[in-house]
């Protein structure tokens, strides 16, 4: 046994004595100056600042999972550049997803998401009212929501997301838990991240061991 879990078990059986040696009632004083007598501050961040660590602009989620606690998501309609759609397209516009013709400013985009067979743009996409998105069903959703979209096929992930365990936090652990949205983080025409190889540590940022010769005298 170390010292420090000596000194630990020591100082844990003398507090035990003293509770235990107290009148019915006493201890509830005595912890009460032991508390007053810590200087650890059990939330350093004045309420104010908590609820306003994240500065951007965010909406109630309505995902309907298993976390224990309402939360908030970042928008996503103020940070898409050719929004709203109707800067473009009119209200009769309805594409045949044939691309024929000059070049069109979505033509550049490649679907690398499922294959041909079971998804194409019109699958998130209704033509009829903009190319906002629509669920599997035609139920339109607001570009604020996109998780309600992914829910559909990705539901363990979006389950994981709303209790915390896969996504993005942000502003910090403080104050209301606003989350980044499914497309936030992952590009929605092509959502899987690229292998990425580990950076090399810098020669210079830490000492490096000599190896160890294998060679017994």
């Amino acid at each position: 046994m170390t010292f420090g879990r000596i000194l630990s078990l020591a100082v844990l059986t003398a507090l035990v004595a003293i509770l235990g040696a107290c009148r019915p009632g006493e201890h509830e004083s005595l912890l009460e100056r032991l508390r007053k007598s810590t200087d650890t501050v059990a939330d350093p961040i004045p309420a104010d600042q908590a609820n306003n660590l994240y500065q951007g602009k965010r909406v109630a989620s309505l995902f309907k999972g298993k976390a224990a606690t309402d939360f908030e998501v970042a928008t996503r309609h103020d940070q898409i550049r050719k929004f709203p759609c109707t800067d473009c397209h009119t209200a009769n516009f309805k594409p045949d997803g044939k691309r024929q013709g000059a070049q069109k400013a979505h033509w550049g985009l490649e679907m690398h998401h499922a294959g041909s067979s079971t998804m194409d743009c019109f699958t998130c996409h209704a033509p009829d009212k903009g190319m906002s998105l629509r669920t599997l069903r035609g139920d339109s959703i607001g570009w604020d929501h996109p998780y309600l979209l992914c829910a559909q096929c990705h539901s363990r992930q979006a389950t994981d997301w709303s209790i915390g365990s896969h996504g993005k936090r942000l502003g910090g652990w403080a104050g209301p838990r606003v989350v980044q949205s499914c497309t936030g983080c992952h590009n929605p025409h092509d959502p899987l991240f690229p292998v990425k190889m580990p950076v090399i540590e810098p020669m210079n940022s830490a000492p490096v061991r000599e190896p160890v010769s294998e060679k017994h005298p």
